[in-house]
């Protein structure tokens, strides 16, 4: 099953369901309440007796608890650790963690995960660098790093679904 949701603004979009195999679009609905709309997609297609193996999505946070025990996986995780550290860091620690990004099509999630934990105990220091900002408060220095390290971290349970479907 594919589905894609396309928004014509901040209110206003349609969220289409797609049989892979047959290739018809079989549902769709103008979103109302986002998490909601796709529920009652995934509720439609079970009573349909459609049998729902994965869900790709770019990044639809809330989407994975609801689905659950369904595989998750997340698309797009490349252009996210890119908006953080842009296509060029500056720093061996993001340049690391954007060519482990590149590689994540290339590992499985024990080599994956195993990289990572290098690349972060390698950088460790990095990672927690705090400085003092005008207010006399610390502060992470590097938050965009930090932000495309946790990023990796935290959505790892959601990048390998593939493995066991």
């Amino acid at each position: 099953m594919l589905i894609d949701t396309t928004y014509w603004g901040l209110n206003f979009g349609v969220v289409v369901f797609k049989d892979a195999i047959s290739n018809k679009f079989i549902w769709w609905h103008f979103i109302e309440q986002k998490l909601e709309d796709y529920k009652l997609g995934f509720k439609w297609c079970v009573e349909q007796g459609y049998i729902i193996k994965a869900v790709v999505s770019d990044g639809f946070k809330g989407l994975a608890k609801t689905l659950y025990p369904i595989a998750f996986q997340i698309f797009y995780m490349l252009r996210a650790v890119m908006a953080k550290l842009t296509r060029k860091p500056k720093s061996d620690a993001g340049m690391e963690l954007l060519a482990l990004s590149k590689e994540l099509c290339k590992l499985s999630s024990n080599d994956f995960i195993n990289k990572l934990s290098k690349c972060q105990e390698r950088h460790k220091y990095l990672l927690n660098e705090k400085t003092i900002d005008e207010n006399g408060k610390w502060r992470y220095t590097h938050t965009r790093l930090r932000s495309a390290n946790y990023t990796l971290k935290r959505n790892i349970a959601f990048l390998f679904a593939y493995e066991s479907v």
